[in-house]
């Protein structure tokens, strides 16, 4: 409508339901989809984010054992366990066996058992690659053990895995493999 002044008068309510649907077209335009995951822990594997962007809780580049890792473990001194890491071409300078080394002297210092007869393949410190993480093998009388030591493991590293071996007469083999 033009006024008597030469100017454009609206009406105060087309204005208010112009400026309204201006708004939400302009907030529907905005909205992006929301991607969500349930996660099993602040150091599990997560795909989390929103805006369409993710982001992924990647395992550290080089594994190291958690604050009091020896001093948690040390109730269970006497523990039988062997350690074996995944390689395919015996690279004793590699991350998995450098960890594995690591673990097997922070163990040791527990007071852990260092047993070869764990194994079924009883001495065998290497085996072919075939997963990634960390895989704690856990003989029914270990069961618990073996969970203290998985929880463990997880306060640093995003990938372990508790597995009840029911072949396995006693003990525990950790199995590390890649990252």
């Amino acid at each position: 409508m033009l006024g008597t002044s030469g100017h454009w008068r609206f009406a105060a309510p087309a204005v208010a339901a112009a400026v309204t649907a201006a708004i939400g077209l302009l907030k529907h335009s905005e909205s992006r989809a929301a991607i969500e995951q349930h996660t099993e822990g602040p150091n599990s594997p997560a795909i989390v984010g929103n805006s369409n962007s993710v982001t992924y809780a990647a395992e550290p580049d080089v594994r190291t054992l958690p604050p009091r890792f020896q001093e948690n473990l040390s109730q269970f001194a006497g523990q039988r366990f062997w350690i074996m890491a995944q390689t395919n071409d015996g690279d004793q300078t590699s991350e998995q066996m450098r960890f594995a080394r690591a673990l097997d002297s922070a163990l040791q210092a527990a007071r852990w058992q260092k047993a070869p007869d764990v194994s079924p393949q009883p001495g065998r410190l290497y085996t072919r690659v075939s997963d990634r993480g960390v895989i704690v093998y856990a003989a029914p009388s270990s069961l618990e053990v073996g969970a203290a030591l998985r929880d463990e493991l997880r306060r640093g590293l995003n990938k372990v895995e508790l597995a009840h071996d029911v072949n396995m007469k006693d003990g525990i083999i950790v199995m590390v493999g890649l990252q």
